[in-house]
């Protein structure tokens, strides 16, 4: 999934097309990328399937958090508007959310991210199937073409790439994507360097998510914050 091909998707989400016709504008878009056109099964399909559902064809429980991505759109310039795409990625998607968390974790222990031991760790998670090594090794082609990873001179391992600022309304995007993968509370500290949200520099306070609606932050012990969805049972 190229940057771009979000980019176009997300345009459309924000067009408000309505979904047969956006659709009909991701398979003519593709088609000069992808093969297959619209028959089932093909790589053009497939993709226009996946960019529907991130930006278009949301779960309803998704639909504020995607017109939030969409305001925002106009007010970030396009080298950093991977935070909004990732914040769609990982709200929608928990194979997403979990390749992303094992690559920051392994980027946290060693500094690389081995596509063996990625793959190895995903495998833990989700068992071994079929579509599990070209799905990882796919998706981490994508994590380089957007800038999040890296190659490095050893085929098959990565590094990370610059970690993108954020001003405070994107970071609190990430954050409740962050949330609402993990349908959990968390400490704000940990929250803000979450593996999952390795590309980025997380620049929020507690006190902005304390103004927002959308969160509830409370103390726990003399100097923990702890963050959840405003609503929410606060499992963990």
């Amino acid at each position: 999934i190229d940057i771009e091909w979000l980019d176009f998707a997300a345009a459309q989400a924000a067009a408000q097309t309505e979904l047969s016709a956006a659709r009909d504008e991701l398979f003519s878009f593709l088609d000069e990328h992808l093969s297959g056109g619209r028959k089932t099964g093909t790589s053009c399909h497939k993709t226009v399937g996946i960019l529907t559902r991130i930006w278009i064809d949301v779960p309803p429980e998704l639909v504020g958090l995607r017109e939030r991505a969409i305001a925002l759109l106009p007010l970030i310039p396009p080298e950093r508007r991977i935070a909004l795409h990732w914040s769609m990625l990982l709200a929608g998607f928990p194979f997403f959310a979990d390749l992303t968390g094992a690559a920051g974790r392994l980027l946290g222990l060693q500094g690389t991210v081995p596509l063996s031991q990625l793959t190895r760790r995903i495998r833990e998670g989700w068992g071994e199937r079929s579509t599990m090594k070209n799905a990882t090794q796919r998706l981490t082609r994508s994590l380089v073409q957007w800038g999040a990873l890296q190659d490095t001179s050893t085929r098959g391992v990565y590094s990370s790439s610059a970690r993108v600022s954020q001003d405070p309304s994107a970071a609190a995007l990430l954050l409740e994507a962050l949330l609402v993968s993990r349908d959990a509370q968390i400490a704000f500290e940990e929250a803000v360097r979450h593996p999952s949200l390795f590309p980025f520099e997380i620049s929020v306070l507690s006190r902005h998510l304390r103004s927002m609606d959308l969160f509830e932050v409370h103390r726990q012990g003399l100097d923990m914050d702890v963050v959840q969805m405003a609503g929410s049972n606060g499992g963990c």
